[in-house]
């Protein structure tokens, strides 16, 4: 005896909202729910969800929506603000043409600096920022070109003015900045806490 199709239709359905059902996922916020510049409503969350329900840390950020964008970045400065009796050691670099690394010791002092790889006098990409403040300060004067209407808002695909940045989702500290769009060809900025006590 063959199934009749509308039993097959009913079962098939039935699966697909089940495993929709356990693939959603809720994460407590961790902020306040501004409105984007398109008028949305933007929470912040430990962790995207799973349904795309929340901004993380994590979550990269760009002139595209500057609400969400001063909300992460604000949050992911008091996130590193927290850990500001730390000593810690940054390795930073232009991705995949230089690398450095500083130590820090818990009153922000550099103890030492190391050539991981590249030239140390390789400043064809600009100056590296050489601390997470630094780092911070930079992501922040791109927000604010944009948040005070000296640079205009492009839409993603056309040339012109972008920012991009990334966050580390625990630490707060940047991990990545660059100032490309998509008619641009370049690098950026890579930055990462390997240690921290």
């Amino acid at each position: 005896m063959r199934p009749q199709p509308t039993f097959l239709l009913a079962l098939l359905t039935t699966l697909v909202l089940v495993a929709a059902a356990c693939g959603s996922a809720t994460t407590a916020t961790t902020g306040t729910t501004p409105t984007s510049d398109q008028g949305e409503t933007v929470e912040l969350v430990d962790e995207p969800t799973a349904s795309g329900g929340g901004i993380g840390l994590s979550t990269p950020i760009s002139e595209q929506d500057l609400d969400a964008a001063r909300l992460v970045l604000d949050t992911a400065r008091a996130r590193w603000d927290e850990q500001a009796a730390s000593a810690y050691t940054m390795r930073f670099g232009v991705e995949s043409i230089n690398q450095f690394e500083i130590d820090f010791d818990s009153d922000g002092s550099v103890l030492n600096e190391r050539v991981v790889s590249g030239s140390p006098d390789d400043d064809s990409w600009g100056d590296l920022p050489r601390s997470v403040q630094a780092a911070f300060n930079l992501v922040e004067a791109s927000l604010e070109r944009f948040e005070s209407g000296e640079l205009e808002v492009p839409r993603a695909d056309d040339c012109g003015n972008h920012f991009n940045a990334q966050f580390d989702p625990d630490l707060g500290a940047p991990t990545y900045f660059d100032t490309l769009g998509p008619c641009d060809d370049g690098v950026g900025f890579r930055f990462a806490i390997i240690a921290i006590s």
